[in-house]
C-alpha cells in the first residue's frame, strides 16, 4: 500500500502584540498611544498653567516623571531606563539654565497713591516758577531733579553700566522700573511695574504706608534697599542704595550730593553717576 505522506504546510505562527495592564485593565498598543499622548499633554498643561510660574524645578521633574512613565509602559525595560535618565538629565540642564521661578508680589490697588505733601524747595525750582505742566512729573533724586513726561520711559538713575531705576507715566499712573544690583553684579530685586521680582535668593521685603503713599524695599536685615515717596500728583522723591558690578555701592539719600554728579535739573533724562 502506497503510504502517502502529507506535506509540510507551513502554519502561520500568529505573534501576540504587546499590551500592559495598568490599574488591573489591560491596555493594548493602541490604548497606549492614546495613554502616552494624553499623559504628556495633561502634564504639559499643568506645568505652564499652574506649576511654571510657581516653581521651574518641580514643573521640569513632573515632564520627566510623565514622559518616564509613557516609556516604562511601552518599551523594553533598558530602553525605558535609559529614556528617563535622559529626561531628568535634560531638564536638569534646563533647569540650570532658566533658574528658579521669579516670584511676584502683586498688589491689589495702585501701588503708589499721591499724597499731599508739598514740593520741597529743589534744584529745578528756578526753571519750572509757573509749575509743571499737567504732563509732567519731577522726581528728586539727593540734590538732583528728572523732569519726567508723560507717555514717554524716562531713565531716572544709572550707575556705571548699570540702568537703575526708570519711570513711565500713561493714563493708568506710573510705572516705577528697578534693578537693584550688588557690587558682584548679581540682581537682589527688580521692580518691574510697580511689581516686586525676588530673584537670586536674597531675601527682601516691601512695606508701604497705610495710605499708599510711600513704599520701601528692605533687604533681611531691615536696611533699606529703595524708598519711593509720592509727595504730590506731580512730585516724587526717589533714595536707595544702588550698585553695579565693580562699582562700590551709591547712596542715595534725600537733599543730599550724591558722590561723583553734580547736582542739576535734568530734563527726560537720569541722574548718570560715573
Amino acid at each position: 500500500m502506497d503510504q502517502f505522506s502529507q506535506p509540510d504546510v507551513a502554519t502561520p505562527s500568529y505573534r501576540r502584540k504587546r499590551s500592559v495592564r495598568l490599574f488591573g485593565v489591560r491596555i493594548g498598543p493602541r490604548r497606549q498611544v492614546l495613554y502616552a499622548a494624553l499623559t504628556i499633554i495633561l502634564s504639559l498643561f499643568v506645568n505652564f498653567v499652574f506649576l511654571w510660574p510657581v516653581n521651574h524645578f518641580w514643573a521640569l521633574m513632573l515632564i520627566s516623571v510623565a514622559i518616564s512613565s509613557v516609556l516604562f509602559s511601552d518599551t523594553p525595560r533598558r530602553t525605558a531606563i535609559a529614556g528617563s535618565a535622559a529626561a531628568f538629565a535634560i531638564s536638569l540642564a534646563l533647569y540650570f539654565l532658566v533658574g528658579p521661578a521669579v516670584h511676584v508680589e502683586r498688589v491689589n490697588r495702585k501701588w503708589l497713591v499721591p499724597m499731599n505733601a508739598a514740593t520741597p524747595p529743589n534744584i529745578c525750582t528756578p526753571h519750572i516758577k509757573g509749575g509743571l505742566p499737567p504732563d509732567m512729573k519731577l522726581v528728586l533724586l539727593g540734590d538732583s531733579g528728572v523732569l519726567v513726561h508723560a507717555a514717554q520711559n524716562t531713565p531716572l538713575l544709572s550707575v556705571a553700566t548699570c540702568n537703575a531705576a526708570s519711570l513711565y507715566e500713561n493714563d493708568a499712573g506710573i510705572l516705577l522700573n528697578v534693578d537693584d544690583t550688588g557690587d558682584d553684579g548679581q540682581l537682589i530685586f527688580r521692580l518691574a511695574n510697580n511689581q516686586l521680582q525676588l530673584s537670586g535668593g536674597r531675601a527682601v521685603y516691601q512695606e508701604r504706608t497705610r495710605e499708599h503713599g510711600s513704599a520701601a524695599i528692605n533687604s533681611e536685615n531691615g536696611d533699606e534697599l529703595l524708598r519711593v515717596t509720592y509727595l504730590n500728583p506731580q512730585t516724587l522723591r526717589l533714595r536707595g542704595t544702588f550698585a553695579c558690578k565693580g562699582h562700590a555701592p551709591v547712596r542715595i539719600e534725600d537733599n543730599k550730593p550724591v558722590a561723583g554728579v553734580t547736582g542739576s535739573c535734568l530734563d527726560g533724562h537720569g541722574v548718570a553717576v560715573p
